[in-house]
């Protein structure tokens, strides 16, 4: 929770910076924040399986918040969208930030004293057919 502006990974080309939102569609209190920020996904309360030694299976489920589990998200709909569209990875980020619902956040943190974090959350209704 802190200005991704001040970490070098956002200058990485080719990449995207992702932020937090809650399940009320406001910026997660422990998301970064700042105009270095791309893109928000869903990362508060994700639930994920865990691993049970005893039984050797995963039928219980945690759950975890934050940017390192928004990001996931992004990557998954990266990945089907090379898989499935693109045969490079130059068309999917311009593809995820121009298809984005612009404006869905209700509430962008408060400790972003330049309102710099875009509004835009990941989306991505179908796959699109080239």
């Amino acid at each position: 929770n802190d200005n991704a502006c001040l970490y070098g990974q956002n200058s990485l080309y080719h990449s995207l910076s992702v932020g937090s939102t809650n399940i009320r569609d406001e910026m997660s209190a422990n998301s970064n924040y700042g105009s270095c920020v791309d893109i928000l996904a869903p990362g508060e309360n994700v639930p994920f399986p865990l691993y049970s030694e005893l039984t050797h299976s995963s039928r219980d489920y945690g759950s975890g918040s934050g940017t390192s589990f928004a990001a996931p998200l992004v990557s998954g709909v990266a990945a089907v969208l090379m898989q499935r569209t693109f045969s490079d990875g130059k068309r999917v980020i311009p593809y995820i930030l121009g298809n984005a619902t612009v404006g869905a956040i209700k509430k962008i943190v408060v400790k972003d004293p330049s309102n710099t974090t875009p509004n835009k959350l990941l989306y991505l209704k179908k796959v699109p057919e080239f």
